[in-house]
């Protein structure tokens, strides 16, 4: 629980890092906001909790359908059933284009690749898949949790719950990444200032990031500028209908018109 807010903030950190790739405005310019940080802390507690208690009820579920006796594979089910309902979550609230799915995908297929498939390899002296997974746990107790990822590599006897923790954080933090670029492409309003042809593309603290879009093309300019709010100085905004932007920032691919 004490990493969470860490977590709270390089979450912001990211999703930021994502809207801002798309119009090509350097990451040196983020600046996560105390208010930012303690909700999407909020929301990761939130859905963390969501998705323990759902992935407890479906193995409760599971097993009251099927004859599954306690053992090695329902202890798996039991780690990677909350999971699952993560990533449900944030495909159900930001997954908006097939494109989005498959990083989170790719991570997530690896750590089922760890949590199932790897056992076959470790224990392949074993008879019973049961066998096999009672084995990999062994080799697991044998080594401090903390550093057993380390340990015993080269005989590919790898903390199988290590790997896959660590390759959830990479599937939550890629997910979140793409949301932030996503979320930039399909934009279609925009603070402006009173009297200027540039629109704000992020506020941060009394910092705007703004740029000038081509009205007729839709495409944001690759030049930005940086707008500090003084006190002595009134700044007028107001929000503008622009449509979705595109973007002349490289590796960026462009949304569809």
């Amino acid at each position: 629980m004490a990493a969470i807010p860490f977590l709270g903030y390089i979450t912001v950190f990211v999703y930021e890092l994502g809207f801002l790739t798309y119009f090509g405005i350097p990451y040196e310019f983020i600046q996560p906001t105390f208010t930012g940080v303690c909700l999407v802390t909020a929301v990761i507690i939130g859905v963390l909790l969501f998705s323990f208690v759902s992935g407890h009820c479906f193995t409760v579920l599971l097993t009251t359908i099927f004859p599954i006796k306690d053992g090695p594979f329902l202890r798996a089910i039991k780690r990677i059933a909350w999971q699952v309902f993560a990533l449900l979550f944030f495909v159900i609230f930001w997954g908006k284009e097939w494109k989005q799915y498959l990083g989170p995908i790719m991570i997530f297929s690896m750590v089922v690749f760890f949590e199932f498939l790897w056992p076959l390899v470790t224990g392949y002296k074993k008879k019973s898949y049961n066998e096999k997974l009672a084995h990999q746990e062994n080799i697991e107790r044998k080594y401090d949790p903390e550093f057993r990822i380390f340990f015993n590599f080269v005989d590919e006897k790898i903390g199988r719950r290590n790997v896959a923790v660590f390759l959830t954080v990479a599937l939550f933090l890629l997910f979140v990444y793409q949301a932030g670029l996503i979320k930039a492409k399909q934009k279609d309003a925009f603070w402006q200032i009173d009297g200027e042809q540039s629109i704000v593309l992020r506020i941060y603290g009394d910092t705007l990031i703004c740029a000038n879009f081509d009205t007729e093309k839709h495409v944001i300019s690759n030049q930005f500028s940086v707008v500090k709010i003084s006190p002595e100085k009134k700044l007028s905004l107001k929000m503008i209908k622009t449509g979705r932007l595109k973007s002349n920032a490289l590796f960026i691919p462009h949304p569809e018109p």
